[in-house]
């Protein structure tokens, strides 16, 4: 059996077909034939259901995945320019600032229990041994809760701004188009916040995309150039530029 097995292994090794796996080809390939309007969400919900891990490995396979479904999507013949911005303006402005609120409310209940932890042991310690100070019956799931880490919900974000950078590099919005122009103007006011964040992948991606935007002739980018002008240039302050 072992010889059979050692076997097996050689003739896998040998066949490119064998090799590897083909799982991340085919979740390009169902993104580029599925109905973008009525299927995407089915694509990238089971994704968006593995973000609440704490595991790098898992993580970056997870933005593998967002990747080839970007690379899928933008190969997608059902996928009109106009579906897209609506897409991702809705995804990315429900998660960008997603992270860094639930990264704040955290911190809050983790002080918050630091605090009342201090209250009780202090409490404790000036009665007499039969005033049993009894732990609250939900403690232990409360402590469990807290030991989650918060969602990595700004990969979503970061799949949004790369499936719009993308479609912006291929030039699938017409700078003469009134409707596209009017449909991409709202995204000032978003890469703006995104330029917020302490994502660096939301960061680099979202500087791309304004790099990409100020090629159209959009009204809100005359009210917030300076604003932008002045975070890009932090980013690449950051990033050691």
């Amino acid at each position: 059996e072992t010889a059979e097995k050692k076997e097996v292994a050689q003739i896998a090794a040998k066949t490119p077909e064998a090799r590897g796996t083909k799982s991340l080809d085919t979740l390009e390939i169902l993104a580029r034939v599925s109905t973008f309007d009525t299927q995407v969400n089915a694509l990238v919900a089971p994704l968006a259901e593995r973000l609440r891990t704490s595991s790098p490995k898992t993580m970056a396979r997870l933005r593998e995945c967002f990747r080839r479904l970007v690379m899928g999507l933008v190969s997608n013949s059902t996928l009109s320019p106009a579906s897209a911005l609506v897409y991702v303006h809705s995804l990315v402005d429900q998660t960008v600032d997603a992270h860094e609120d639930e990264v704040r409310k955290a911190e809050l209940e983790r002080r918050a229990r630091q605090v009342e932890s201090g209250q009780r042991h202090t409490a404790s310690e000036n009665r007499a041994s039969y005033f049993a100070v009894l732990p609250e019956p939900r403690a232990a799931a409360v402590a469990e809760q807290a030991l989650l880490p918060p969602a990595n919900r700004h990969l979503l974000s970061e799949f949004g701004l790369l499936l719009l950078r993308t479609l912006l590099k291929r030039n699938r919005f017409d700078t003469r188009d009134t409707r596209h122009l009017q449909m991409l103007d709202p995204f000032v006011a978003l890469l703006q916040r995104c330029l917020k964040s302490k994502q660096d992948r939301v960061l680099s991606t979202a500087v791309r995309c304004v790099f990409h935007l100020i090629h159209f002739q959009l009204p809100s980018l005359r009210s917030h150039i300076a604003v932008l002008t002045d975070r890009v240039y932090r980013v690449l302050r950051r990033g050691g530029a």
